[in-house]
């Protein structure tokens, strides 16, 4: 969640830099966008309420939700794009239990604590990345070294990316977002 956040922070400032108005924001016509709410919601409940025996349903929901709202919204900017890697992320996980792979010298790299709760398989939807993990290219793969220190996985960056796009192109006024065709 934390890099989708700062995502949301380059978009705005790259908008800004490319002489984009912030109040073009308010002009953001999205289908659906409680969606993506109850989506993190989902996720969030999943993630922390433990290994329960709803886990797995609420994490098929979360990723559903998400695909379904980007579908809605296909035509806005950026959008494809976050699609796209939501897609890659969720078959990632329905490929591994519905667990993310995390490739642990990475984990590692930006955080010791982070591999050691990994390890101990208390990090959230992750898991330590095996020889047995299927796709591990695209797991959590790749460091970020900067803050919000994390691993992030290749759909991870695609979905960011198409938020940066979403976002400068909404700012700048680029095509009408306004537009809910």
């Amino acid at each position: 969640m934390a890099f989708e956040g700062l995502s949301v922070i380059c978009g705005l400032v790259i908008g800004f830099f490319r002489r984009g108005s912030f109040a073009s924001l308010s002009t953001i016509r999205l289908r659906m966008l409680w969606m993506v709410i109850l989506s993190y919601v989902l996720q969030f409940v999943s993630i922390h309420v433990g290994n329960h025996a709803f886990y797995g349903v609420l994490m098929i929901l979360s990723y559903t939700t998400l695909i379904l709202f980007c579908v809605l919204n296909i035509k806005q900017p950026g959008v494809w794009m976050a699609c796209v890697g939501t897609a890659l992320n969720f078959l990632e996980m329905s490929a591994n239990g519905l667990r993310m792979p995390a490739y642990l010298p990475a984990v590692r790299s930006v955080n010791r604590t982070l591999a050691a709760e990994l390890l101990r398989g208390n990090y959230g939807k992750s898991v330590v990345m095996t020889k047995s993990t299927f796709l591990p290219f695209l797991g959590d793969i790749i460091p970020i070294h900067i803050y919000p220190q994390s691993v992030v996985s290749i759909g991870d960056c695609l979905f960011s990316i198409g938020i940066i796009v979403f976002i400068v192109y909404s700012m700048t006024g680029m095509v009408g977002v306004a537009d809910n065709d």
